[in-house]
């Protein structure tokens, strides 16, 4: 997985079709706030097309998917975004909804405490993780809208599309 962008010493390589690139995007303005140094998503979007032109497996990880203020919309078009570059090919997604612990939110917090990252624990459900652990991840009801709308718009619009998972 990479939000690497300098990928054209890359495209003529014999990779026979078993180096897959896998790239981290999320909605302009989740990389301007919370990805600092990172490309923007539409060079990420170009070097997706690059090494899909060069016949490389592609896949793209959406993460961390924030599910706030006009979500449905906002994720539709970074969507269609998505599609204006790739052409119809077989890809794969894998979906990650924003979720923390209270260490993750107290380190954040210690750093930037003036961040406008959600983590309104009321707002969240608490959940124990495979290691023991607690999360706070949003309610059952809007996963299963979440996970619903993202599988409906990814099959809708890419053909060829493979939902990996979707948490």
């Amino acid at each position: 997985m990479t939000k690497f962008t300098n990928v054209d010493s890359l495209l003529t390589i014999e990779h026979k079709r078993k180096t897959h690139f896998r790239f981290s995007i999320n909605l302009p303005e989740v990389i301007k706030n919370f990805e600092h140094g990172t490309p923007a998503l539409e060079e990420r979007l170009k070097a997706a097309e690059k090494v899909s032109n060069a016949g490389y497996p592609l896949g793209f990880m959406i993460a961390p998917i924030f599910l706030e203020d006009n979500w449905q919309h906002n994720y539709l078009e970074l969507l269609k975004t998505i599609k204006r570059f790739i052409s119809d090919i077989p890809l794969s997604f894998e979906l990650i909804t924003h979720r923390f612990t209270k260490r993750a939110k107290s380190n954040i917090l210690d750093v930037f405490p003036n961040t406008q990252l959600s983590m309104d624990e009321e707002k969240r459900r608490f959940k124990f993780g495979q290691f023991g652990y607690g999360k706070y991840i949003y309610p059952k009801g809007l996963m299963s809208d979440a996970k619903e709308f993202f599988i409906k718009n990814i099959n809708s619009l890419f053909k060829e599309a493979t939902v990996e998972y979707f948490v």
